[in-house]
């Protein structure tokens, strides 16, 4: 099967919608929505003028939907996934709909700034927790050599607070949910304060 895999750079253009779909309600689905608008010098105006706008509905599963629970209107990010159109109909109109199912999702650092949160399995950040004294009486991770005085930073946990969940005309997405995925890390601390605006924002304000 062939597969039409994108990657937007653009802004979460509306609410973070996190919900629960699944026969038991197990699986953990968060969508919104990214806009990517073409930002292009026109000669004849000597300023900056908008350009092509692209706009999808973002839909993350499993591990990625618990990360991306963390982001609100307006964060810059970066997101790829499989591209597709699906049809439905509301009130009689035939209507089509741009979906991105994504396979990573993170802040565009050239736009924010952000604090990285790596996720660790239980097993793991046990083993890294422990402490062993060396040789001379310093206290430091294991793994890192005896007596070593090297900072480890501490792996934060996910932040317990709930986006904000509204209702969509849209229909509901289907509950297909894709394969394990890998180890990744949860980024959060993504604040209005630290969007960064581009040149060309800048220019054209």
């Amino acid at each position: 099967m062939n597969e039409t895999m994108v990657t937007v750079t653009g802004n979460v253009a509306g609410d973070v919608i996190a919900r629960r779909v699944g026969a038991n309600l197990e699986h953990m689905l968060v969508t919104f929505r990214v806009a990517s608008s073409e930002r292009r010098w026109d000669k004849a105006s000597e300023s900056w003028v908008d350009g092509d706008r692209f706009t999808a509905s973002v839909n993350c599963w499993r591990r990625l939907a618990d990360g991306a629970r963390c982001l609100t209107k307006g964060d810059p990010v970066i997101v790829t996934g499989r591209l597709s159109v699906r049809e439905y109909e509301a009130e009689g109109v035939r209507r089509y709909m741009t979906e991105i199912s994504a396979v990573a999702v993170g802040p565009d650092l050239a736009r924010c700034t952000a604090d990285v949160h790596r996720r660790r399995p239980d097993g793991a950040q046990a083993a890294e927790g422990a402490v062993t004294e060396g040789d001379d009486g310093l206290a430091g991770p294991a793994g890192l050599g005896e007596g070593t005085s090297d900072v480890v930073p501490a792996f934060a946990t996910v932040p317990s607070s709930e986006p904000t969940l509204v209702t969509e005309d849209a229909p509901e997405v289907a509950s297909v949910v894709d394969g394990p995925q890998s180890e990744g890390a949860t980024v959060t601390g993504i604040t209005p304060g630290d969007r960064r605006r581009s040149g060309s924002s800048r220019a054209s304000a």
